[in-house]
């Protein structure tokens, strides 16, 4: 009887945890699209010419090389936040570069609400 119990509880935990593995990556998928939606509807509300897509793509690509760099770093946490704080601002000031005012007031807007739902889903 002992033994089955113990099985049993062995069997529960191993299914709960492939079942929380299956809901994190399903989570990421979801968040993985909704980014790729947003990017979307964010790339016409600029309204871009195809130059400017490929620059701020680039800009982007270089954007996430430096965000994993700083990552995967040893420094410390502050210093983490002070070469985050630097690559957005190296970032801000290239966007500036190949946007027109219009098209940068309307990235700066965009800029604000991505960090509110940060601050909101790093609250829940």
């Amino acid at each position: 009887m002992k033994k089955t119990f113990i099985a049993i509880l062995i069997t529960q935990t191993l299914l709960g945890n492939v079942s929380a593995q299956t809901n994190r990556a399903d989570s990421f998928k979801a968040d993985k699209e909704e980014m790729q939606a947003m990017m979307i509807a964010y790339k016409e509300k600029l309204n871009l010419s195809s130059e400017q897509e490929r620059k701020m793509e680039a800009i982007n690509k270089q954007y996430i090389a430096d965000l994993n760099a700083i990552k995967s770093s040893n420094a410390t946490k502050l210093n983490k936040l002070k070469k985050l704080r630097a690559a957005n601002e190296r970032k801000d000031q290239q966007m500036k570069k190949i946007l027109n005012s219009q098209q940068y007031a309307i990235y700066k807007a965009e800029q604000e609400k991505i960090k509110q739902k940060i601050k909101e889903n790093r609250n829940n």
